[in-house]
């Protein structure tokens, strides 16, 4: 097949495009030549995949998957996880909203995190597989004299997406130094705040968002004001928007902006990650469910209609963004978890007597997906746990050597010497002449 120019977005609607054969072009080398477009070294490289995603799923990507397969198996999946598969519109895929997040395809061992969860493969196998593409990275309406853009048809379906891996440790993005790294990390951030995922006050989102001003434009100008007006959805939690009027919103925005006039934008993406991280959903993959209660009625149900349901290094979290209610529950609280085909089941502990444990039940067609990542969550849970039981037994051994160590110094120092014998001196010189005088008589 001849090769063709394909198309990788940001979650900002950027994006960079790749001249690749889409039938033997792998995933993974499609992720070495994306990280090499963005100048990504080998650290930054490995906290980021591909993803295909549509205004209704969000799947990452199994490495050993050409691209044509990615194409040839869309359909098949979103019949799978999708109540009503169809296919969008160019409008609806301008704005990246979603229901949920899948792996098109699952490792074997069901726990392995390097190609199940999208973690960067072998640099070095990217490295001799794959030659970096010198195409322009420029927006590609029409391909050029007997080439073509790969899926034209099925551009509308889904989009090829270079975002952070599911499973990624809050230590590894904080350990990144690149710009380009925290680059992608700070767009990722910014995503999960618009769109409610992160739900904040109007305070802090109006703090947040006049960050994002001041990156986005730079110093503070007059037409700036129309800037913000004219998309402001782009700046303002969705959960928030419909709170105040717009004008009110820009206001706000405005005078934040000009806090920042003359910072580094870097300092500034680094600055709003910080503030975000501090959030115990931070780093989640979210899902959106449906709850569905036991025995209470509509009027007193925990959840009402469907909430946002994430996943991270943690454990679950369940947002409400409008009631801005967040519940979350960590690895060791869970008794269990199980999923059917449209329902994800887990049980907790609450700490009461009357009720030690409660299930919850939530609708959802990504309830095995769901499953599976709290599996490889839980899987570096327990490594960390074991981690910090083994580093503590070392620490006590440690403390316990230096304690022995001090007290057989102590114990040293404390232990008085036996006393040594003397022999009796004579106590005066009258005694010495006396000796002296019998020894003469005597000779």
């Amino acid at each position: 097949m001849p090769q063709v120019i394909l198309r990788v977005y940001l979650m900002n609607d950027t994006h960079k495009t790749v001249y690749l054969d889409p039938e033997t072009t792998t995933v993974e080398e499609l992720w070495w030549t994306v990280s090499q477009k963005y100048n990504l070294d080998d650290q930054s490289a490995q906290c980021f995949y591909i993803w295909a995603i549509s205004k209704d799923i969000e799947m990452l990507l199994y490495s050993e998957q050409t691209i044509q397969d990615i194409y040839d198996d869309w359909d098949a999946m979103t019949e799978k996880y999708l109540d009503k598969p169809k296919l969008l519109s160019s409008r609806s895929m301008r704005t990246f909203s979603f229901n949920t997040s899948a792996r098109l395809t699952k490792s074997p061992s069901g726990l392995a995190l390097e190609n199940s969860l999208g973690r960067a493969p072998s640099l070095e196998k990217s490295r001799s597989s794959i030659q970096i593409s010198r195409t322009p990275s420029m927006p590609m309406v029409a391909a050029k004299s007997g080439e073509q853009v790969h899926g034209a048809q099925d551009v509308e379906a889904f989009r090829f997406v270079f975002r952070p891996t599911a499973v990624l440790p809050v230590e590894m993005e904080q350990a990144l130094v690149s710009r380009e790294a925290i680059h992608l990390l700070y767009i990722q951030a910014v995503h999960h705040v618009i769109h409610s995922n992160y739900p904040s006050e109007d305070v802090l989102a109006v703090k947040l968002g006049g960050v994002q001003v001041q990156i986005q434009y730079g110093d503070q100008r007059p037409e700036h004001r129309g800037f913000v007006r004219e998309a402001i959805e782009q700046f303002v939690p969705e959960h928030l928007l419909p709170q105040k009027r717009v004008e009110e919103w820009v206001e706000m925005l405005s005078e934040e902006h000009g806090y920042h006039t003359g910072k580094d934008p870097t300092v500034l993406e680094r600055q709003y990650l910080d503030i975000v991280q501090q959030k115990v959903y931070y780093g989640s993959t979210f899902f959106r469910v449906k709850h569905i209660p036991a025995l209470q009625s509509f009027y007193k149900m925990e959840f009402q209609g469907t909430v946002h349901l994430g996943i991270n290094h943690t454990g679950i979290h369940l947002i409400e963004p409008r009631a801005m209610k967040v519940v979350s529950w960590d690895f060791h609280e869970f008794v269990y978890w199980d999923s059917t085909p449209l329902n994800f089941v887990f049980e907790v502990r609450t700490g009461r007597k009357e009720e030690p444990v409660r299930m919850y039940n939530f609708k959802t067609n990504q309830a095995h997906l769901i499953n599976d990542l709290m599996h490889d969550w839980s899987y570096e849970w327990e490594k960390k746990v074991e981690e910090r039981k083994l580093a503590s037994k070392k620490d006590k051994s440690k403390k316990g050597d230096k304690d022995k160590k001090k007290e057989k110094e102590r114990r040293g120092s404390d232990r008085k010497d036996p006393p040594q014998r003397r022999e009796r001196e004579p106590p005066s010189g009258e005694l010495r002449g006396s000796v002296e005088m019998k020894k003469t008589i005597k000779k």
